[in-house]
């Protein structure tokens, strides 16, 4: 599967996960929550990589980054259910978190990773911190 196909569908299973924790929201205590998206989302990976018996690149730094994105996911995890079980609405959480996260990730790439951000990019940027400044301000506004 090419890079493209595969951002597609990334992006899909990720609105999944965004719909269900939604969902979950209302029935299920955050840290509860949190065990079990992480739990899974665990559990399985694992039990692949031992039937396949995966081999490949692995360094200890590589490790310690995992292990870091492991932590940033299962927080960011723990306080996306927080926001759903205080009534957060699905349109405003979901394109706000992650288009700041979106914002957030390119700029420290570009400036820290040296990542090239490009034209057309950067103009996507544009509109997208103009979308979660319209989105703030109209939940501003209607709270």
């Amino acid at each position: 599967m090419n890079a493209i196909l595969l951002t597609l569908v990334a992006a899909t299973v990720y609105a999944g996960f965004a719909i269900f924790a939604r969902l979950a929201g209302d029935n299920v205590n955050s840290w509860l929550a949190s065990i079990l998206y992480n739990g899974i989302g665990t559990v399985v990976p694992l039990v692949v990589y031992l039937a396949l018996n995966a081999k490949g690149k692995t360094s200890m730094r590589g490790v310690v980054f995992a292990s870091l994105a492991g932590v940033c996911i299962m927080l960011f995890s723990v306080l996306l259910a927080r926001i759903f079980t205080r009534g957060g609405n699905l349109g405003y959480v979901i394109p706000t978190v992650y288009g700041g996260a979106i914002l957030l990730s390119t700029i420290y790439g570009w400036l820290f990773l040296k990542d090239k951000v490009g034209g057309l990019q950067l103009v996507g940027l544009v509109l997208l911190t103009a979308g979660i400044v319209l989105q703030v301000v109209a939940k501003v506004r209607t709270a």
